[in-house]
């Protein structure tokens, strides 16, 4: 995947003064940032290499809410109401994302998001994760064999998620914050 370039950015001025100070400039903390800004604060970002240098830079970039077994993980320890409030948290951040990306002209793309088991052992942990995702109300689809070059046990399968270029969004955020 080819970088976008991102401008290097203006250094604090000492004795500066913010309301909040954001440490990381990859997507949580430049999204962050962001909200908090035109909310009417003062913000600051630091970050100690360069705007996504860590994990957003490294990502696979997907945008999904189908995220390997932690909607189980999750029901394992709380209600179905606590883990149906999850999945809506991340929907309307999902959207979010998806709107802002249109917004500013950066690209995405639809795409099925897919936890599959790797070997028969698996196959109950994600098929827990299929239960609790219909549970929570996700329309997630059972699939017995997947259509692919390497050994799986069945699958849950999330229609219409989503990927995009992280780089390209840190980007769009950094001129939307200047």
């Amino acid at each position: 995947m080819d970088r976008v370039p991102i401008a290097p950015q203006p250094t604090l001025e000492p004795n500066s003064r913010f309301d909040y100070v954001i440490v990381g400039a990859g997507l949580t903390g430049l999204t962050t940032a962001l909200l908090l800004a035109r909310s009417g604060a003062e913000v600051a970002v630091v970050e100690a290499r360069r705007i996504g240098a860590v994990t957003t830079g490294n990502t696979t970039a997907k945008l999904s809410l189908l995220q390997s077994t932690q909607v189980s993980k999750l029901r394992k320890r709380h209600s179905a109401d606590i883990v149906r409030r999850y999945v809506d948290a991340n929907r309307e951040g999902q959207q979010w994302l998806l709107r802002y990306c249109d917004e500013h002209g950066v690209a995405t793309q639809k795409q099925a998001a897919v936890t599959y088991a790797q070997s028969e052992s698996a196959t109950g942990q994600v098929r827990r994760e299929y239960e609790a995702c219909k549970e929570a109300g996700l329309e997630v689809e059972w699939v017995e064999h997947l259509d692919v070059a390497f050994e799986n046990h069945g699958a849950v399968r999330l229609a219409d998620q989503a990927q995009f270029d992280p780089m390209a969004v840190l980007a769009a955020m950094t001129e939307d914050a200047l």
